[in-house]
């Protein structure tokens, strides 16, 4: 049994990618997926009824908080026995159904710690530390502020979850919302960022390995994107992996 596909997307005319990532999971799914869309305050919500046509959910949630909100607004609202989380600007070219079996799967990961981008990296090529300062401050003041993890300093090397998307278990959110991770909320993309790294991070200190049961492996070694696709936008022009 497949999970429910959860999709975060604040919709832009110009760039209707949530089109496309809807079409894909029919594709390959036919009418028995759900999907559900969360929507990020859009300022145009014209899509919502071509959505619904088509038999999708969507929730007009007033989302400020990137994948995450959708995330934490999915566990609220839509209790299923698992999830599969996802961006507006990536697509499904196959069944997931062989990792709804695991606590959590990550789409992708990549090795990151407690260095940063800006002053040259981590030790070894393709690794992403923090983006700034600014960034990991942040991150580390939100586990302090809100979760049971606050006795823990953020590791000098751990796994970033790629983009905050994976095939998830409710019991897995269910920990992390236990333990107030559901509070660390981002509030601008800078943010967001952050979060990439505060998810590898409160799933390992749940004990979960992101590496092991992962969709597409390391993103910046090769990724397979068979089953799961990202559009990367530069100006006006659109870049599928």
């Amino acid at each position: 049994m497949h999970s429910t596909f959860v999709i975060g997307c604040k919709f832009l005319a110009a760039r209707p990618v949530v089109y496309e990532c809807v079409r894909s999971i029919k594709k390959v799914y036919g009418d028995s997926a759900e999907i559900i869309v969360i929507d990020s305050d859009s300022e145009d919500k014209s899509y919502f009824s071509v959505l619904r046509d088509l038999g999708v959910v969507v929730d007009d949630a007033v989302n400020h908080h990137y994948t995450s909100g959708a995330i934490w607004c999915a566990f609220e609202k839509y209790i299923r026995d698992s999830y599969c989380f996802l961006h507006d600007s990536m697509t499904v070219g196959g069944k997931i159904d062989d990792y709804v079996k695991n606590d959590i799967t990550s789409l992708r990961y990549f090795n990151s710690g407690k260095f940063f981008r800006e002053y040259g990296g981590g030790l070894y090529p393709g690794e992403f530390g923090f983006d700034s300062v600014e960034q990991f401050e942040w991150v580390n003041e939100q586990f302090l502020l809100h979760t049971s993890y606050s006795i823990y300093s953020i590791p000098e090397r751990f796994t970033g979850l790629y983009g905050s998307t994976s095939v998830c278990k409710r019991e897995t959110l269910e920990k992390l919302h236990k333990a107030g991770f559901s509070k660390v909320l981002p509030t601008n993309k800078h943010q967001d960022q952050g979060m990439e790294r505060a998810w590898g991070i409160a799933l390992a200190l749940e004990g979960y390995d992101i590496k092991t049961h992962t969709i597409g492996g390391d993103c910046n070694r090769n990724p397979d994107t068979s089953i799961i696709k990202k559009v990367h936008f530069s100006g006006t022009v659109l870049n599928r992996e």
